[in-house]
This record gives C-alpha cells, structure tokens and sequence, in this order.
C-alpha cells in the first residue's frame, strides 16, 4: 500500500535540489508552462515530469514520486496550486479531478 502524506508533509519532504529537471526550462523561478488538463493514469507518463498541480476539484492525488515509488497527498481542498515534482498522477487512488500540470 503506498504511503499516505499531508500535502504538508510531501512538500516538507521535497529536496530543494531537485526542482530544476525539466530539459530546456531556463529555471525553478522561471514561469510555468502549462499542459492542460490531465487523465490520470496507471500507465502513462506526463509528457515532462511536473513541478506544480492545480486540483480543480478536491480530493487525494496519488502519484510517483522522482525515485519511483508511489505516494498520496490525502484531501487536497479543491481549486489549489500544489508544488508536486513527478511524471505520474496515477488513475489508482486518485479522487481529485480537473487536474491540470505545469512544468
């Protein structure tokens, strides 16, 4: 079972030197570029991994974590920006919806 953090405790956990991955973004302080919306899935990667969320519709978000393993931020209140690092909000245990990335 993957293991359930506040939306707290997964940004806490966030290491600061991770944030800047994303091939050709000029930098963490630099604007976002947004995808659109996105579907959740088992499967399929984002097309980069994402360094914030908006959650249109509250509920948990279960996603994989950078080194693979999976988490969930339980009850994210609904029409938030969340600063989440991953490549996969995963369809399995995923609750909140209108969910858009931004990279």
């Amino acid at each position: 079972m993957p293991l359930q953090k506040t939306a707290a405790q997964e940004l806490a956990a966030m290491p600061a030197t991770t944030l800047n991955d994303v091939p050709g973004a000029p930098g963490i302080n630099s604007p976002e570029y947004y995808d659109g919306p996105i579907t959740p899935s088992d499967s399929a990667d984002l097309k980069f991994r994402c360094r914030v969320i908006w959650v249109g519709t509250a509920g948990d978000v279960a996603f994989n974590n950078p080194d693979g393993t999976s988490a969930k931020l339980v009850g994210v209140p609904a029409q938030q920006w969340v600063l989440l690092r991953t490549n996969r909000i995963l369809a399995t245990g995923t609750s909140a919806s209108n969910i858009t990335v931004g990279h």
